[in-house]
């Protein structure tokens, strides 16, 4: 079993101080992967064009309304097997 002493520097174990980190990361990348698929494909809602910008923010929009609601039902089913099971979350 590694010691804190034996980890490389900067890195902390689960629960520690990057703990955050994780979740915002698996959020960013839901994010982008929703904003790439949905960028391309985005029109604006005031003018109809494909290439203004307007089309861009639409599509970031729900893009990050996508991947909270893809990372909050993830968060939310840790929070229930964490509670049946009574034990720490993963």
């Amino acid at each position: 079993m590694l010691k804190t002493h034996d980890m490389p520097a900067g890195t902390v174990s689960a629960g520690g101080r990057f703990a955050w980190a994780k979740p915002v990361a698996r959020f960013f990348g839901w994010w982008f992967c929703f904003f790439a698929f949905l960028g391309p494909l985005s029109v604006c809602p005031v003018c109809g064009q494909s290439g203004c910008p307007g089309g861009a923010v639409s599509a970031s929009a729900f893009g990050g309304v996508l991947a909270a609601a893809v990372s909050g039902v993830r968060w939310l089913w840790g929070l229930v097997a964490c509670r049946k099971g009574g034990g720490e979350r993963a």
